[in-house]
């Protein structure tokens, strides 16, 4: 998955170590723009990235997108939040699609017949 598509799609899944780094990236990529008074394209590019982040995380935990919307109810949003922050999606593929911590085969295992 490309860097645009995790950034502005919301579809499929991502892992917690990827949904970090984004967000690390993002936080650091847009607070430049904000010293120098750019902030308000920015600011609505780091909001439609983030959202699209969150729905992924959702999706890796086989949540539709619109659980997200709990994370805006003042203390119920504490569980909700740690589920999407930290704990691990679902193992295997879901309805969203499939589990981004499996590798892929490489291309060489299955030319060679082998099978790990």
């Amino acid at each position: 998955m490309d860097p645009f598509d995790v950034l502005f799609s919301f579809k499929e899944r991502l892992n917690r170590k990827r949904f970090w780094l984004y967000q690390i990236g993002i936080g650091l990529a847009t607070s430049v723009p904000f010293l120098f008074g750019e902030g308000w394209l920015t600011g609505v590019l780091q909001l439609w990235a983030q959202a699209a982040l969150t729905v992924k995380r959702a999706h890796d935990r086989e949540k539709s997108g619109w659980f997200v919307l709990v994370l805006f109810i003042p203390l119920v949003q504490i569980w909700p939040a740690i589920e999407l922050w930290f704990l691990r999606g679902t193992t295997g593929d879901n309805q969203y699609g499939p589990d981004p911590l499996l590798e892929p085969r490489q291309e060489s295992q299955i030319t060679s017949g082998r099978e790990d």
